[in-house]
């Protein structure tokens, strides 16, 4: 029957005159929205119900008691995020009765809320970014060649966007065909690129990019707007999202799918993890493990070329 039970419902039902008092400060003093008051009133709510068929007051509860709460949100299946809300409401409630209502303490400002789920980002196999690239060539306006020399080298070298952005003409090493990067924290790392990108960067710079610049004071930045600038961040998306457009590509493109694409591509196709991070400029080789996507079968695969006697009369 609770789960049926409405927002208003639900904080009307259990009747509580602190709760009430502490929506109307919500709403009055701190001016929160009305859809944000019954939001922290609707997680509150639950929480008094809770401790109502546990028999305990909401005076007397202490971190055991607010641990088998956040279990029966878990038992639930509520999301972490959702969870990381409800505690997030109760501490306030909370800190409004130790200020106001005379409790003695915040008995959750010594919870800690679950961190949220590290999404993987999106990103295209091989196959797909092979034909998005294809696809973007064989475009005729332009603005084709600096958009394909910008695609090509990003996904040979997995840049993060402001390193797209922020990439000088100086830094290029056509003879070696490396590229220095100064990424996150002011680390500088050196990353090789593929004869495609040097070949598309070298047709853009020869003859595009001057047609671009015009007039315009030259700074050395690498890829430059339609009207001679510096890219921003937001730019390059817009450019790499128009790319997918032109070119008649079916998937939705960011610049961010285009680093994950490379990461992918590279881990799958048997590359050191640890070579990885220093190729993404990672500080730390667990969030280049989070990064990344291995898929089942790639998995299967390596570990059989491995262990091959392990999986001999496998079917």
């Amino acid at each position: 029957m609770e789960k049926k039970l409405t927002k208003i419902n639900r904080i009307s039902l259990i009747a509580d005159e602190e709760l009430n008092d502490f929506l109307i400060y919500l709403q009055e003093v701190k001016q929160y929205s009305i859809r944000t008051k019954i939001s922290y009133g609707e997680d509150i709510a639950d929480f008094l119900i809770f401790l109502k068929n546990a028999k305990c007051s909401k005076s007397s509860i202490n971190k055991e008691i607010i641990q088998q709460f956040i279990l029966e949100l878990n038992v639930r299946k509520l999301s972490k995020s959702s969870i990381k809300r409800y505690l997030a409401s109760l501490r306030h409630f909370y800190n409004y009765l130790y200020k106001y209502k005379g409790y003695e303490n915040n008995p959750f400002d010594t919870i800690t809320s679950p961190k949220k789920d590290k999404k993987l980002p999106s990103f295209l196999t091989a196959k797909e970014m092979i034909e998005f690239l294809d696809a973007n060539e064989k475009r005729t306006d332009f603005l084709q060649i600096r958009d394909q020399a910008i695609l090509e080298l990003m996904f040979s070298t997995g840049l993060r966007a402001y390193e797209v952005i922020n990439c000088q003409i100086k830094e290029l090493d056509f003879a070696d065909r490396t590229l220095r990067v100064i990424g996150k924290g002011d680390k500088e790392r050196i990353v090789p690129f593929g004869r495609k990108a040097k070949e598309c960067v070298l047709r853009y710079l020869k003859e595009n990019r001057h047609l671009l610049l015009q007039d315009k004071k030259d700074e050395g930045y690498l890829f430059l707007s339609m009207h001679g600038d510096k890219l921003t961040e937001r730019g390059l998306e817009h450019i790499i999202s128009n790319c997918a457009f032109k070119a008649g590509f079916s998937l939705k493109v960011h610049p961010h799918m285009i680093r994950h694409s490379f990461a992918t591509h590279l881990l799958n196709s048997g590359m050191d993890l640890r070579m990885l991070q220093e190729l993404l400029g990672h500080s730390s080789i667990s969030t280049t493990a989070i990064y990344t996507h291995i898929s089942l079968d790639d998995l299967k695969k390596t570990y059989d070329k491995c262990f091959p006697k392990i999986f001999k009369n496998d079917n």
